[in-house]
């Protein structure tokens, strides 16, 4: 499947669709620029010689690749590593791809990058593993999207401080439990009732916002940080220490993820 801003068109794997496909591109225009070009990966030599047409047909800014599988992301490493001069997107669809979580770090710098970490009974080996693995992404791609992530307070804090001393703009966005992401805010220093303009250690609190779900039930829907130079952005949290309330909102929203978006660009609204 190739999909070009809103359009999209499905490639047959044979040779015949091939080459009508790329008898219609050879009827369009040179010179034209497309923002992005997303491709799902099914079968390597045919989705090579689509981009490698495309690449010279158009200019493609960002080339971004679904996979599902070992063998896709295997292809994807492959195109990446043929067409080195182009900027890729990533995009894992499958939490068990790839089987090796080290092969994650055979990647090239992208522009994006979406995973899901790999649910476990934690052994402090393989999260200590993991959260190194999941440091160096931080550290070598540009954007990123992870999600059933498991990390400790003080490795939250170290990507607080790779992105606040990163000169690119930047946006890593985490999900996790929400227990986990309680923790992460009072590592923090905030508490249920923690109002905005408040310093904590190097923590400012821009803003925090409370969704009313009835008489006795509400939720820290926002919190929003500054710390250094970047924005911290904790979304569908609950600060709510009462067992009771919490138990009651459980039921209501359900174990539902908690979000965490960390940036250096402009606040996001």
């Amino acid at each position: 499947m190739v999909q070009i801003d809103n359009h999209r068109f499905k490639i047959e794997l044979s040779k015949d669709s091939f080459d009508k496909f790329q008898r219609l591109l050879n009827r369009l225009f040179t010179g034209i620029s497309i923002k992005e070009c997303k491709l799902i990966l099914n079968g390597y030599n045919l989705i090579a010689d689509v981009f490698g047409h495309f690449s010279t047909k158009f200019r493609i800014d960002l080339l971004t690749l679904f996979v599902d599988s070992d063998r896709n992301f295997s292809n994807a490493i492959d195109i990446m590593s043929e067409f080195p001069n182009s900027k890729y997107g990533l995009v894992i669809t499958n939490e068990n791809v790839p089987e090796n979580e080290h092969d994650l770090i055979l990647l090239p710098p992208l522009e994006k990058l979406s995973y899901t970490c790999r649910k476990r009974v934690g052994e402090s080996v393989e999260l200590d593993s993991l959260t190194s693995i999941l440091l160096y992404l931080v550290l070598a791609h540009k954007d990123l999207s992870i999600s059933n992530v498991d990390l400790k307070s003080d490795d939250l804090t170290q990507i607080f401080e790779i992105i606040s001393s990163d000169e690119r703009k930047r946006t890593v966005r985490l999900s996790a439990k929400p227990l986990i992401v309680k923790n992460w805010l009072n590592s923090c220093g905030l508490a249920y009732g923690t109002r905005a303009g408040v310093t904590i250690a190097e923590f400012t609190v821009l803003r925090t916002q409370r969704h009313d779900l009835g008489i006795g039930r509400q939720l820290d829907d926002c919190v929003l940080l500054r710390f250094r130079n970047c924005w911290i952005r904790f979304e569908s949290s609950n600060l709510d220490d009462n067992p009771y309330r919490h138990a009651m909102l459980t039921s209501i929203l359900g174990e539902r993820e908690g979000n965490v978006m960390i940036g250096n660009g402009s606040e996001c609204d």
